[in-house]
């Protein structure tokens, strides 16, 4: 159930981050086409929220930030 309501939270974030940076472009018409500051917000509210939700919810077990150098340590070695 909590994953549920995390992922219902993380796709309104998403949609509305979209929605708010066509927003800050309409305010903001002189920026250059490709680069502007509400494609930046839609870029990069999504990833900031992830890692909000990850921290109230200490949800860091499963996020694949484990090394594992033991089980892997001839991939480290290759690599």
């Amino acid at each position: 159930m909590k994953s549920k309501r995390n992922l219902i939270i993380f796709i309104i974030v998403a949609l509305g981050s979209g929605w708010l940076g066509v927003f800050v472009d309409n305010i903001l018409t002189e920026q250059p086409e490709g680069n502007s500051l509400g494609m930046g917000l839609w870029l990069i509210l999504p990833l900031i929220f992830s890692v909000i939700l990850r921290i109230i919810n200490h949800d860091w077990k499963d996020g694949g930030l484990k090394t594992h150098f033991k089980n892997n340590r001839k991939w480290y070695l290759f690599t």
